[in-house]
């Protein structure tokens, strides 16, 4: 049986029972999932938990998905809910870490001044109040548009721009403090 390829057809087809067309909305969705929970995580291992729950929860939810929004942007929703009530539930601290099998530099002085920035960027960041921290990830990580962030967050269109533009400006601040900091050094 040769399975439809646009995503509607796949979710009507899902929620029919057909596990064969939910598999291929899990294929086509794995690696962004993952990298959705990996965003908000920072740890690979509760990043794949995160992910296998949401597919689970969107298998277990496809009869109730009323197709408002596409099936990509429902599926989002249904990672970074599940990614903070694991923050939530874990009352987690995390530390951020600089996933080093990215590393393709030659040098070390410039792996090591590579490293130093991501990992000052990823403080920075990891130091926002969380509803900066979420519109600054969904925007600049996985470069959703504006629309889709207020569509995913459920907020006005005019609060995606506001708390961007605040984030951004508390980032250069606090990316500013930090360089004064190490130039005293």
């Amino acid at each position: 049986m040769k399975l439809p390829v646009t995503d509607s057809e796949l979710v009507a087809l899902s929620k029919k029972g057909n596990t064969l067309a939910f598999g291929e909305l899990v294929k086509k969705y794995e690696k962004f999932v993952y990298n959705t929970a990996y965003t908000f995580l920072l740890n690979r291992e509760d990043a794949f938990d995160i992910s296998q729950n949401s597919f689970i929860k969107a298998w277990r939810n496809i009869s109730s998905f009323e197709e408002k929004s596409s099936f990509s942007t429902w599926l989002y929703r249904i990672t970074v809910n599940s990614a903070k009530d694991y923050l939530i539930s874990k009352n987690k601290n995390s530390t951020l870490e600089i996933d080093e099998e990215v590393s393709d530099l030659t040098s070390p002085e410039s792996e090591y001044i590579k490293k130093e920035s991501l990992s000052n960027i990823e403080m920075a960041i990891n130091s926002l109040d969380e509803d900066l921290k979420e519109v600054v990830l969904l925007r600049e990580i996985e470069e959703l548009s504006y629309n889709e962030i207020s569509e995913v967050l459920e907020i006005e269109l005019g609060t995606v721009k506001s708390r961007l533009s605040r984030a951004r400006a508390k980032l250069r601040e606090i990316l500013l403090e930090q360089k004064q900091i190490s130039s005293v050094k």
